[in-house]
């Protein structure tokens, strides 16, 4: 007796729940969902920001026009390798002491260091064409010729 009634009381949580996620076609109601989101993330997303464009920005550090759209705005496809390390213990050092370096010589240049698995990669600049870059790589490589065979004009490719 007692054995049915411990099954009996295991099995009723179980008919409750599942009644509880049956569905009841007289409740089906729709509702309004509201977002509010900053105007941080529609730049992020490369939605035009009005207030910005009212504000008198609309020119980007390199002087070049934006029209409200920053996918639009076309920095370059080439840029300069200043290095590439493989060895996790040292590269991200060594990257960032030759960002700083370069970044102390060439302050006008845009200097970042990007980590694709497993190298950290150090990349200089935006060129539109590859005749350029080879210019400024020239100067970068008078500038560091400790170095210097370790940078190469590299084509970057967007993705959307």
């Amino acid at each position: 007796m007692k054995f049915r009634y411990y099954i009996f009381l295991l099995l009723l949580p179980l008919s409750i729940s599942l009644h509880a996620q049956s569905e009841d076609k007289d409740d089906k109601k729709e509702g309004d969902v509201k977002v509010y989101q900053d105007d941080a993330i529609k730049n992020l997303i490369g939605a035009p920001n009005n207030a910005a464009q009212d504000q008198g920005d609309s020119t980007l550090n390199d002087g070049s026009e934006r029209n409200g759209n920053i996918s639009d705005h076309k920095r370059g496809n080439y840029r300069i390798q200043v290095y590439s390390g493989y060895d996790p213990k040292k590269s991200k050092n060594e990257a960032t002491y030759k960002r700083g370096l370069v970044k102390s010589r060439f302050p006008e240049l845009s200097v970042d260091i990007k980590y694709e698995a497993p190298a950290f990669k150090v990349r200089a600049g935006h060129y539109p064409s590859k005749a350029d870059a080879e210019s400024a790589l020239r100067a970068l490589k008078g500038a560091f010729p400790e170095f210097s065979r370790d940078m190469y004009v590299v084509r970057v490719t967007r993705s959307r």
